[in-house]
């Protein structure tokens, strides 16, 4: 939800802006990526080939982008989109962490932080996808029509919705 806490000042009008995210969370993708930077840092004084280390920079800085993209998106759908994409650069920058590890060219130990974060950030996303997915299919009501034609209120075909904490089954009954 977005708030705006707006606040007089002299000469003008200046609004302070509170976006869909967290400061936290936001800061989460921005230190993530100063540590991948950090990483093709030490890769490149390692002497490690060039496209390799371009590709994981990329991969590795473009959820940090997508997530501050989202932050200021125009619509639902367009904020969605922009979280998926994050998802996706994250599954890459897991694939090119885990060739680094196989390749030994950093140990494991000191590669394990930094994709213990890559994997919480990319289920962080993937359940605000998963929870959207869920409102979206739930429930939808639809009122009488001022000709009293209306359909009430339905209920989409069958199907379990999954949450850690409660699980559901909405039927194809229709209520009124």
């Amino acid at each position: 939800r977005k708030t705006a806490n707006k606040e007089r000042a002299a000469g003008g009008c200046t609004m302070a802006y509170q976006g869909r995210l967290s400061d936290e969370f936001l800061g989460r993708f921005e230190d993530f990526s100063i540590r991948v930077l950090r990483l093709c840092m030490q890769l490149a004084r390692d002497g490690r080939p060039r496209p390799i280390m371009d590709q994981l920079m990329r991969c590795g800085t473009s959820p940090g982008a997508q997530i501050a993209e989202a932050q200021e998106a125009m619509s639902t759908a367009d904020f969605f989109r922009s979280i998926a994409i994050a998802v996706k650069e994250l599954n890459e920058t897991a694939y090119w962490l885990k060739l680094l590890v196989g390749m030994q060219w950093i140990p494991g130990e000191r590669l394990h932080p930094l994709r213990t974060e890559c994997r919480e950030l990319r289920q962080m996303l993937k359940a605000m996808i998963a929870r959207s997915k869920a409102a979206r299919s739930a429930v939808k009501l639809r009122f009488p029509t001022p000709s009293g034609r209306g359909r009430g209120v339905r209920f989409p075909r069958e199907r379990s919705l999954v949450c850690p904490a409660v699980s559901l089954t909405v039927s194809s009954r229709s209520v009124l």
